[in-house]
């Protein structure tokens, strides 16, 4: 059983003071792996492609998610359980992402992001509801495939996610190193 609470506490102390980017996934993962913990799929191509866009360098005293909070960006999730585990059916999948959709407009309202980044591709529209229940329909939104499952997957995700971070430097939604 995963320890939600523990990965929770985890993820805070990484909570940037102002959230520019915030990244948005389904839940934490049934396995146990977490992106806070350094040791998921998501963790592992989004650290690589900000190394592409040039926001990172393995070469830095600064581990990867020190750099990833000074930048501002932030993951929180859709849901608050595990919801991709086997034992649970794609009907309470769903219904899990409805149920999460108000919780997630009130983090969103409370953190204000300058833009809003997803991953899976399925909770696109979850999360576009709770943009607009937050008041927040004009927040720029960009969505990608999970990093998992095939080896086009993580190549898509890594090559997407480097090329719109490097859109937000250029627009100074975020600042280069």
């Amino acid at each position: 059983m995963v320890d939600v609470r523990a990965k929770e506490k985890l993820r805070k102390l990484y909570k940037p003071r102002r959230v520019k980017l915030l990244f948005v996934g389904e839940s934490v993962p049934a396995s146990g792996k977490f992106f806070y913990q350094e040791d998921s799929n998501l963790f592992i191509h989004t650290k690589e492609a900000f190394r592409k866009a040039r926001l990172y360098s393995p070469t830095q005293e600064e581990d990867f998610l020190s750099v990833f909070s000074r930048l501002g960006c932030y993951l929180v999730d859709l849901c608050d359980v595990p919801v991709n585990g086997k034992e649970i059916s794609d009907r309470e999948r769903r219904e899990a992402w409805c149920i999460g959709v108000p919780r997630l407009a009130r983090e969103i309202e409370t953190l204000d992001p300058a833009a809003v980044l997803v991953t899976p591709l399925m909770i696109c529209n979850e999360v576009k509801r709770a943009l607009a229940l937050a008041g927040r329909e004009s927040v720029p939104f960009h969505s990608f495939p999970f990093p998992a499952r095939s080896g086009q997957n993580k190549t898509d995700y890594e090559k997407q996610l480097s090329d719109v971070l490097c859109e937000l430097v250029r627009k100074g939604l975020i600042g280069p190193l």
